[in-house]
């Protein structure tokens, strides 16, 4: 009977103590949630961008964006006041006194008149905020005269064959004459293009579409397309274009490093040529660096091909460039350039 007594007691005892260890930790799950939540306190402005980037404008221009901003915080964000720098103007079209999870908005208004060059046009703000008291927002961008191209010139990048892929190339109209393209010239085998006036709310001008024709043939493109304007001052606009056409052949790497490289030596990064679809053979390989001698050796026969460099002893040592030129039996891509480069050692 003592023993049955005994057995009662240390059971009660251990659910005590296990009820009282979940209270303990139950406890300081609690204090831990209310810590997390206390150390936000206050009121936090917290702003979707603080920098703002125009790009390019003219100088006669009102550059207009608006700040937008909102209150993270647990207590009331108060906007005390703002200031700005030269040629700024600013307005608050928002309350002063925004709740927790509250939005705001600040307009701003550059006046590019009486500018040139690069400009930074700052916006402070001054709240209530413990961490950020002073806030400084950015309008910055460039100011010219005339006209501007942005971008300069067209990358298209690696691009299938067959792919009719599109870009856009912005005539930026930045004085007050009218800016009119009188003619294109481009090459209609390789490219189609378009022009049509736009405007936005801080730009206007001419955007110029620009898209490559689906039966281009593979291999690199490097070509231009030329505007003609009605400026005295820019009566021509060259818009170069750049595009590597991939056909069904594949080169990896497409351009070469060796690295450092002793004489006599081979280079242990190789050149691979292959295919997944259509099937192929390479011809020849050359090299226009004399020091430079090409092997090939067959991985699978008509679809995979590996080619490796070796290097004369009596090679010059230093930095060298080159071109390897790899021939095939394909009728879109009959020559292969790849550029390879390296550091030959003593």
């Amino acid at each position: 009977m003592k023993a049955v007594v005994a057995w009662s007691t240390y059971r009660l005892l251990c659910g005590l103590f296990i009820t009282l260890v979940f209270m303990v930790l139950a406890s300081c799950a609690r204090l831990g949630v209310q810590d997390t939540s206390t150390h936000h306190a206050g009121p936090r402005i917290t702003v979707e961008e603080l920098v703002y980037d125009f790009g390019i404008a003219g100088p006669e221009e009102k550059i207009k964006h608006t700040f937008r901003f909102r209150n993270s915080g647990n207590s009331v964000l108060k906007i005390y006041r703002y200031d700005t720098s030269c040629g700024c103007l600013a307005s608050l079209l928002s309350r002063k006194v925004i709740p927790p999870g509250g939005t705001g908005e600040i307009r701003v208004t550059f006046h590019t008149r009486r500018f040139e060059g690069k400009q930074e046009k700052t916006i402070t703000l001054y709240s209530n905020d413990p961490e950020r008291p002073k806030l400084r927002l950015v309008v910055r961008g460039i100011i010219k005269k005339d006209i501007a191209v942005v971008p300069s010139g067209v990358n298209f990048g690696k691009v299938k064959k067959g792919q009719a892929i599109t870009r856009h190339v912005r005539v930026l109209e930045l004085s007050r004459n009218r800016l009119e393209i009188k003619k294109v010239d481009y090459d209609p085998r390789l490219f189609s293009v378009k022009t049509s006036r736009y405007k936005d709310e801080n730009s206007r001008g001419i955007d110029i579409e620009i898209t490559l024709v689906p039966g281009i043939p593979a291999g690199r493109l490097n070509e231009v397309i030329t505007l003609h304007t009605n400026l005295r001052k820019r009566p021509r606009i060259d818009v170069p274009v750049w595009a590597d056409v991939l056909g069904g052949i594949h080169v990896e790497p497409d351009m070469l490093a060796t690295g450092k490289v002793r004489k006599g030596e081979t280079a242990q990064k190789r050149i691979r040529v292959f295919s997944k679809d259509s099937e192929f053979s390479v011809q020849k390989v050359k090299c226009d660096l004399p020091f430079v001698s090409l092997r090939v050796r067959t991985i699978k026969k008509r679809k995979d091909y590996e080619i490796a460099l070796t290097f004369s002893r009596l090679s010059p040592a230093g930095n060298f460039s080159g071109t390897i030129d790899i021939y095939t039996d394909d009728p879109d891509q009959g020559v292969i350039h790849v550029p390879v480069y390296g550091v030959l050692q003593k």
